[in-house]
């Protein structure tokens, strides 16, 4: 009996010790084991951070690009003003054939279209991103990523294409996708632009039969054996026909803002189309080896 009673007494006690430790424990247990709060519908909606443009872009688990989302930002500097050149001065550009009046651009706008380039020209990599932030505005003017805005912008101050587009929209655009293929259309209305494929690899293209002109927004695909697609806006043609536009470009010191030869028709082989389609220079950016895809403003009376 008084063993039956023992044990009935360790039993009540293990209880009430047990029921201690409910009481103790519940609360901590139930914020432990309660649902997360569900957001407010504007926090869910909220993109996350990503890194400026700039950033070399990320790729995550399972090959998706992580870009930035940069803030939309119209441009951070009034559209510039071009004092007129002399007749002299002009004279001069023609007479050492730097310029060649061609396409549908009147020859005043190729003057502005010249001029206007040359304002971006910057032959370092820290000039070049201070150029590039001046397009872009603070921290979203990497040298190497900027061909799309730095084309854009130069198109803008010659009033070709509006200057309420935001330059950014521009970086590591992709025209054949549905939000590119928008912007394109804001940029290069039908109404004021015609578009222009040329499918061949870009050193391998009969520049005679197929110039390009001043004004011409050319988007470059890298393909098979490229490694980055590029854009560029041809900014003059001289009197032998080559082709020119003022872009960013990789060299042994970085990435740098200047004028280049695209090429000359006279002479296959020579200009930046054909280095960005060699093999020795992959490491400084290969491009072009899936033609181009460009949009040509359309004669305007």
């Amino acid at each position: 009996m008084h063993k039956v009673r023992a044990e009935i007494r360790y039993l009540l006690v293990g209880a009430g010790i047990g029921l201690l430790l409910t009481i103790l424990t519940a609360p901590v247990l139930f914020l432990l084991l309660r649902p997360a709060p569900a957001l407010p519908q504007a926090a869910q909606n909220t993109p996350v951070s990503a890194p400026p443009a700039g950033t070399p872009t990320a790729v995550l688990a399972g090959g998706l690009p992580l870009q930035s989302t940069a803030p939309a930002r119209v441009r951070n500097e009034p559209p510039p003003s071009f004092p007129t050149p002399a007749q002299d001065v002009v004279a001069a550009w023609l007479a050492e054939g730097q310029l060649d009046f061609r396409g549908p651009l009147d020859e005043d706008r190729q003057i502005l279209l010249y001029q206007a380039s040359l304002r971006y020209i910057a032959p370092s990599p820290a000039e070049s991103r201070r150029v590039g932030e001046r397009i872009n505005g603070e921290g979203y003017g990497s040298p190497d990523l900027i061909c799309g805005p730095l084309a854009l912008a130069i198109l803008q101050d010659v009033g070709l294409v509006t200057y309420e587009l935001v330059p950014h929209d521009f970086w590591l655009l992709n025209p054949f996708d549905s939000a590119g293929q928008e912007l394109i259309r804001r940029a290069f209305p039908l109404t004021l632009f015609e578009q222009i494929v040329i499918p061949k690899r870009i050193d391998q293209v009969d520049w005679n039969e197929t110039p390009l002109l001043p004004g011409d927004f050319v988007y470059l695909r890298a393909g098979v054996g490229g490694n980055f697609d590029h854009m560029l806006t041809v900014n003059r043609v001289d009197s032998r026909g080559r082709a020119y536009a003022v872009t960013n470009y990789g060299t042994p010191q970085g990435f740098v803002i200047d004028e280049v030869l695209l090429y000359d028709p006279l002479n296959p082989g020579q200009g930046m189309f054909y280095v960005w389609t060699e093999r020795p220079n992959a490491l400084l950016g290969s491009t072009g080896f899936d033609g181009l895809v460009l949009w040509r403003a359309r004669e305007r009376r």
